[in-house]
């Protein structure tokens, strides 16, 4: 075995993705983390010493950022190695964050068609329009020299690749009409 996923958090939707700041719509959570920070910091450090690349599902800003954080400690500890660790889904991302996947090595594993599986409107009153401006951010963390990964998410989302190529190039909604942050669509070579 090569490589071990672990959950951080939930999804926005239900209002248990972790966030940075609370839910605007629910002002008494932020959602919560699978298990205590400094256990999945310890678990990434041990994995990272054994060698293994670890991939965490993380959809919420305060979830990506634990997972960045914990690579990082990894680092600090081991030392910097070829680990291929990963985070997945990225659904909502800080923009001090943006740049930390680069200098940590951390490859971005997303899904574009995750955004037409959430209702737009719904997930802007559960995380606010100031937030909502970093769903999704594909082109961004690319222009930040990010590695990528795309995938389909099955049995979440349908297996068939070509949803999310067309998610990715179009970035149009669950509507069929809308395109969401249309600054965010990248070309149909980047998405292959």
């Amino acid at each position: 075995m090569s490589g071990l996923k672990q959950f951080i958090d939930g999804v926005i939707t239900a209002r248990t993705a972790y966030l940075l700041e609370h839910y605007a719509d629910q002002p008494n959570t932020r959602g919560e983390t699978s298990f205590p920070a400094e256990t999945i910091k310890k678990w990434v450090v041990d994995a990272d010493k054994e060698g293994f690349s670890i991939r965490f599902h993380a959809i919420g800003d305060g979830a990506v950022r634990l997972a960045l954080d914990a690579y990082e400690e990894a680092q600090k500890t081991n030392g910097k190695r070829d680990s291929r660790h990963s985070v997945e889904h990225i659904e909502v991302i800080h923009p001090d964050d943006v740049h930390r996947f680069k200098k940590l090595g951390v490859t971005a594993s997303m899904q574009p068609d995750h955004f037409a599986m959430s209702e737009r409107g719904v997930y802007t009153e559960r995380i606010g329009t100031e937030r909502e401006k970093h769903v999704f951010s594909i082109i961004t963390l690319q222009e930040a020299g990010t590695k990528f990964a795309f995938g389909t998410d099955f049995p979440i989302d349908i297996l068939n690749p070509l949803q999310q190529i067309y998610r990715a190039v179009t970035r149009i909604d669950s509507s069929g009409k809308t395109v969401w942050h249309p600054y965010e669509c990248i070309t149909l070579a980047e998405a292959l």
